[in-house]
């Protein structure tokens, strides 16, 4: 259907070529009549004289005409580029009607093509004097007597005058001479719907040029770029050819609107080849042809500065030439794409073909090969017309294309999103099973290792309060930092495996900051003698206490006074603790600086980094984990806070942490006694254990504290004891045979013995985040993590026993 729609219009467009065939006027006489003038605007005949090689004066062409030198100027005709002047001759006789006098006389002489360059008018009136005009593109705008895109002459209608007129024409483009006769208000009428017409033509370029733009940046094709480019530079082009751009773009600028034409012929063409081979992807479908493109492509583009230095009439020969053959191969590579079987070259090749027809017409009657007529003149307008309405369908053709495709794809995609996503639940679900079991095998790891922890930890406190041997002190001291060092070490995994997996919580409850950080404080002086350096602190003075996770800030100092001590092999370390307070709360600075073997300026970007190093060997060198200063950062997140590290190179570093609390209660400044002061012996200790060492070393430290103590192996066993008699405090294992320690406390909560109110702590290996809120939830009073202190032991006894007195007491009163 579009073949036989195209192939009719070639026809039509050969029968409206054949149809103006060359004819013959009279020999420069043109006799007017007024009532013809009114109705049409009337064709003037003219003859001609080719100078060739001479240059011929006024006087010479008259002589020539006289001598019947001149030929008839065929109707319609173009001489084409030449390079020779030509002298035109004609005469206007007026009829001897009577004309009213109310009428206007007034007519227009038309020269309607706008390209001339140097036109010089003679007119010789009936009583033989001779006047000049001077005319043509070689002026600005602002010398033509009317603002048209046409050369306008007046001429008063006198009945039976005859005026005779001779034109000198030099010009670089085609020659072409249409002269037409009008009447004032017929030439108004022609010019407004002319402008009409080119107006409703130039803005259905610049409508589908937007179009297509919007198009481009909606689906991101280059291909509706290059086309956009190519319709706006040929809309430009098709406004300079019919003199308007001379007119209302460049009316001053004379050379660019000689070289006007030539130059935007080259970067329509340039743009024009760049969608052909994007549009037609001729780089997969045919190399040979989009090799043959972008060198055609380029070349034009190349062309349009160097052309402006070459005569005019070369530039716009070649042009001519150029836009034939790019037409030529766009047209070849359409057809041989869509031979290949790629429909959606079909719009494009019927596109170009409209253009490459239109194109030739116009070509061929500028160069003189074709009459001139309304059709050849225009024949490139007609031609892109139908080509940008041909190659919008052709883009609109591509994305139905490109929608089909994407709805295929879309299906598919979708059908391989459903077993993909079938695939991650199933990863998913293992991955969580996965996490599932490295939590469990964590917290059971975590368990099993500080039970035995919690033995060797307390056996070496009551060890220690056993000797009075110096020397055997010393060894004391030195396993006692092993132990503990070795429970920091599991505390770090505990935690980094609780901030990975996102069950990481902080606690929040009141402390004292000063108490807090004092056994970070002595440790580190401890490590400090050891390596026979220097340690510095500060001493804290704090009012208020705090309310945060005070076990979490004791980690992270840790964590960063032991790298500032592990790296430290001389000078010193210090601990510098600076407290901001507010109304609402207190801001503390925490710096740990030391001299060091310092951290290189690359390094610092990535020391917070998981299993991050200062190098490979230092693993060998210095011992870790890798996971210090990663933990560390984690936990200042957590708490609000912000950390920075400054270093130099073999002359140390210093971290700074600032973490903003919320203020507590007062501290009391009334001296607290000595836990390990003689208390009453006849309070009596619950032990629930069911490790024989931890209940051992329990039991040794409870009685050390001076209480009474009673043990039972498990939860069912704790409440056979509950039942025959009360108990001033229960320290509660969690994880026991027969019955754990959470079972147990629901029991005693729920029973009606003594001890339904009596304090229970938990003592626990249990030491993930959400096991202290299980405690609590159960119905224990406190929470404590294996290996536990003699002394925190002791001062979590006596507050619980002091708090029970108190509320005894008020009970009485009350």
């Amino acid at each position: 259907m579009l073949f036989r729609l195209v192939v009719k219009i070639l026809v039509c467009w050969g029968i409206l070529i054949l149809g103006a065939g060359t004819s013959y006027g009279a020999a420069g006489e043109n006799l007017l009549a007024w009532e013809e003038i009114q109705q049409h605007s009337i064709p003037i005949s003219t003859v001609y004289l080719r100078e060739d090689g001479q240059i011929l004066t006024l006087k010479d062409a008259q002589n020539a005409l006289d001598a019947g030198a001149f030929k008839p100027t065929p109707e319609g005709s173009s001489f084409g580029f030449m390079p020779d002047r030509f002298w035109f001759h004609f005469t206007l006789a007026f009829s001897t009607e009577v004309i009213p006098q109310e009428v206007e006389t007034e007519l227009y002489l038309a020269f309607e093509y706008t390209h001339l360059d140097n036109v010089v008018l003679y007119r010789q009136d009936a009583s033989g004097v001779i006047k000049t005009v001077q005319f043509g593109d070689i002026f600005e705008f602002g010398h033509r007597n009317i603002a048209t895109n046409s050369y306008l002459f007046p001429v008063k209608y006198v009945p039976g005058q005859t005026i005779r007129y001779w034109v000198e024409v030099d010009t670089a483009s085609s020659m072409q001479m249409p002269i037409r006769v009008w009447s004032k208000d017929r030439f108004l009428e022609k010019q407004s719907s002319v402008r009409l017409a080119y107006g409703l033509y130039l803005g259905v370029l610049v409508v589908m040029g937007l179009y297509n733009l919007f198009l481009g940046f909606s689906i991101r094709d280059i291909s509706y770029f290059y086309y956009v480019g190519y319709i706006l530079v040929f809309a430009i082009l098709q406004v300079s050819i019919l003199g308007y751009a001379h007119q209302y773009l460049w009316p001053q600028l004379i050379q660019l609107n000689q070289y006007s034409i030539p130059s935007l012929i080259f970067i329509a063409l340039f743009f024009a080849s760049m969608f052909g081979r994007s549009f037609l992807h001729t780089a997969i479908a045919s190399p040979r042809f989009d090799k043959a493109l972008s060198i055609a492509a380029y070349v034009n583009l190349l062309a349009v500065i160097p052309f402006f230095y070459f005569p005019y009439r070369i530039s716009v020969n070649v042009s001519i030439w150029s836009s034939l053959v790019t037409s030529g191969i766009l047209f070849a590579a359409g057809m041989s794409i869509w031979f290949k079987g790629y429909q959606q070259a079909r719009f494009f090749v019927f596109g170009w073909a409209m253009l490459l027809f239109g194109s030739v017409i116009f070509g061929f009657a500028a160069k003189g090969v074709l009459p001139l007529n309304l059709f050849t003149q225009h024949a490139a307008q007609f031609g892109s017309a139908l080509e940008v309405i041909l190659l919008s369908l052709a883009l609109a053709d591509r994305i139905n294309r490109m929608t089909r495709e994407k709805q295929v794809f879309e299906r598919s995609a979708k059908m391989a999103m459903e077993r993909k996503n079938a695939e991650l639940e199933a990863l998913l679900k293992q991955l969580n099973e996965s996490n599932a079991i490295k939590d469990s095998f964590l917290a059971t790891i975590s368990h099993e290792l500080r039970t035995p922890m919690n033995g060797i930890e307390g056996s070496l406190q009551v060890i220690e309060d056993a000797t009075e041997d110096e020397h055997i002190h010393a060894n004391l001291q030195a396993a006692k930092f092993s132990a503990h060092h070795m429970t920091q070490l599991v505390e770090s995994l505990l935690e980094y495996s609780e901030l990975l997996s996102g069950h990481f919580r902080l606690d929040e409850s009141e402390f004292d900051m000063a108490a807090a950080i004092q056994p970070l404080v002595q440790q580190a002086r401890m490590q400090c003698e050891k390596k026979g350096i220097q340690f510095l602190a500060n001493e804290v003075h704090l009012s208020h206490k705090l309310i945060g996770d005070s076990e979490r800030l004791q980690h992270l100092m840790f964590q960063l006074l032991d790298n500032a001590i592990k790296f430290t092999h001389h000078g010193s370390v210090k601990l510098e603790i600076v407290i901001t307070q507010s109304q609402e709360g207190a801001t503390t600075r925490i710096q740990v600086s030391d001299t060091g073997i310092g951290i290189e300026p690359l390094t610092c970007n990535r020391i917070f980094e998981t299993f991050s190093q200062a190098d490979s060997s230092f693993s060998r060198q210095y011992g870790g984990l890798g996971i210090g200063l990663t933990l560390t950062k984690a936990l200042v997140d957590k708490m609000g806070g912000t950390v920075v590290v400054e270093s130099e190179l073999a002359k140390g570093s210093v971290f700074t942490v600032d973490i903003p609390w919320r203020k507590g209660g007062m501290i009391s400044t009334t001296r607290t006694p000595s836990v390990c002061a003689p208390v009453d012996s006849a309070k009596q200790i619950l032990i629930v254990e069911d490790n024989p060492v931890n209940q051992m070393t329990l039991r040794a430290m409870v009685k050390k504290l001076g209480y009474t103590v009673v043990t039972a192996n498990n939860g069912q066993e704790a409440l056979t004891v509950c039942e025959g008699q009360a108990f001033d405090c229960i320290l509660m294992d969690c994880q026991m045979p027969i019955m754990d320690g959470f079972e147990a406390t629901r029991c005693l909560r729920e029973g009606d013995t003594d001890n339904a109110n009596t304090p229970i702590v938990a003592v626990t290996a249990n030491a993930m985040s959400q096991d202290r809120e299980r405690c609590l939830s159960a119905g224990m009073n406190d929470y404590l993590k294996k290996p536990v202190s003699k002394d925190l032991l002791g001062e979590r006894i006596q507050l619980w026993i002091n708090r029970e007195k108190k509320e005894m007491a008020s009970k009485k009163a009350g």
